[in-house]
């Protein structure tokens, strides 16, 4: 018999901690299940806005001072980029020239508001995801004919092996520049406008996770501006479409009444990714790399 007060022997108390963690483990996977089942039940097609309706419908939310107040009290702090008027936004980690960024271009210029892409510098690279991996691996669209074909081809300009996991905007091109001012450079030598504000620190101050921050983020496309995204829920995105994503944007549209104004950058039949990461062949005469010795 166990005198009063007297502990557990170590491996019985371990073995019942670890019982307790998987227990604690199976029930919130369990909990994430059933809530990815749930959202899955959500047309992903509800959250888009047609463009030529949110175009309007942007104005009409801007020009009304009630309902900017409300958002303005719950974002605590707006971004200053989006302080003097809508804008439309694109969300890409590094703004880069490619090819969904000159579609992007032309639709914002079909929205009639000023265009800006939402940087994320001191997010951590990972060459899992594509739109991280594509900015190190890139790739270049050669038209062959008036129909559109033509090929791809690419070229390496990180090592990766190297920059996995450092803030983005502390990896070095294999020539040993800045990854953030390279692609800055041939943004530059496209000749194209638009502004870039680094919302790195604003996500921060909401939380730093994309679960956490995702409801503000969305708000922001309340009133403030268009968002022009595709939430896929194919392949490596439709957990995060799904248990992130789609939570955040009920949220949103239940406590305001109205529901973001996302339009869809591309087609959502479109498969072919790796087209619109890719650039303009011409590309290449602006990137000035050292030849090797």
């Amino acid at each position: 018999m166990k005198e009063r007060g007297a502990k557990e022997p170590r491996e019985k108390r371990l073995k019942i901690n670890n019982l307790s963690c998987k227990s604690m483990i199976d029930k919130k996977a369990l909990e994430r299940g059933k809530n990815l089942k749930k959202m899955e039940a959500f047309d992903i097609k509800e959250i888009y806005t047609p463009l030529s309706v949110a175009k309007k419908e942007i104005w009409r939310r801007w020009n009304d001072k009630e309902l900017r107040k409300k958002i303005d009290n719950f974002l605590d702090e707006l971004p200053e980029i989006f302080k003097k008027e809508p804008k439309a936004t694109l969300a890409r980690h590094i703004t880069t020239p490619n090819l969904e960024y000159f579609h992007f271009m032309e639709l914002a210029s079909l929205s009639g508001l000023k265009p800006v892409n939402l940087e994320y510098l001191q997010d951590k690279y990972l060459s899992c995801n594509p739109a991280k991996f594509y900015l190190g691996k890139m790739c270049f669209f050669k038209k062959n004919n008036s129909n559109g074909d033509g090929n791809i081809s690419h070229e390496y300009i990180i090592n990766f092996e190297k920059s996995e996991n450092k803030p983005l905007n502390k990896i070095k091109t294999l020539w040993g520049k800045n990854l953030v001012e390279f692609h800055h450079q041939i943004l530059k030598s496209s000749k194209s406008d638009i502004d870039m504000f680094d919302i790195s620190r604003w996500y921060e101050k909401k939380g730093g996770r994309a679960r956490e921050y995702m409801k503000y983020y969305l708000a922001l496309f309340i009133c403030h501006g268009i968002l022009f995204e595709n939430y896929l829920t194919q392949k490596n995105e439709k957990k995060f479409t799904y248990n992130v994503v789609i939570p955040a944007f009920k949220d949103i549209e239940k406590l305001f009444g109205i529901k973001p104004l996302i339009v869809p950058i591309m087609p959502s039949s479109e498969k072919d990714e790796v087209y619109w990461w890719s650039y303009p062949d011409k590309t290449r005469k602006y990137m000035k790399i050292p030849k090797k010795k």
